[in-house]
């Protein structure tokens, strides 16, 4: 038997990748750093470390189009709410494979449905804490959508389950402005 244990805090980044090339990584490294610092973590290491491990991993995965998943936890420590002490941050990185630039859905659209936004106050935090996420795109999966855009008590879209919410109607963009009901996506800062 393997003993493990981690801590339950924890925040994550998801880095496009388009012909090898990491797309806006800068903006996700600004994104990672707010985030750490919203909950009071450190850096698992320096941002050219981090960097480079995206690198070395889109190299060894031969990866032209797709992602690089990154999640940082408090580290290894009991299972407790309150911070460890002197815990290094842990980190778990890998990619996948995804057609990125010829998506099909991004051609023709994707259909959505709608649902009642049940997180927490801080959205604007990439934490680990996905499962209103997790049981709206289940929801949109079952009802025949691609995404569940959810939707405050004021009828108000806040964002998708996996993505940013824009309308477009009569040639103009709606979205959310930026504040803590939404993280903001780095591609509309692009």
């Amino acid at each position: 038997m393997i003993e493990v244990s981690c801590s339950p805090t924890g925040v994550y980044e998801v880095s496009t990748v388009i012909g090898g090339k990491m797309f806006d990584f800068g903006l996700h490294m600004e994104r990672l750093g707010r985030s750490l610092s919203e909950i009071d973590m450190d850096w698992p290491m320096s941002k050219d470390e981090i960097e480079a491990m995206h690198r070395e991993l889109i190299k060894r995965n031969k990866l032209d189009q797709g992602m690089v998943y990154m999640q940082v936890t408090r580290g290894v420590a009991e299972r407790d709410f309150k911070f460890p002490k002197d815990t290094k941050p842990s980190i778990v990185a890998f990619t996948q494979a995804k057609n990125v630039v010829e998506s099909e859905d991004a051609k023709t659209g994707v259909s959505v449905i709608t649902i009642p936004d049940l997180r927490w106050a801080r959205r604007d935090i990439k934490s680990l804490m996905l499962l209103a996420p997790v049981l709206g795109k289940q929801a949109a999966h079952e009802a025949g959508a691609f995404e569940a855009w959810m939707v405050e008590a004021d009828g108000e879209v806040t964002e998708g389950t996996s993505s940013n919410a824009y309308i477009v109607r009569r040639n103009k963009i709606y979205t959310r402005h930026v504040t803590n009901a939404i993280l903001a996506g780095c591609t509309r800062r692009a």
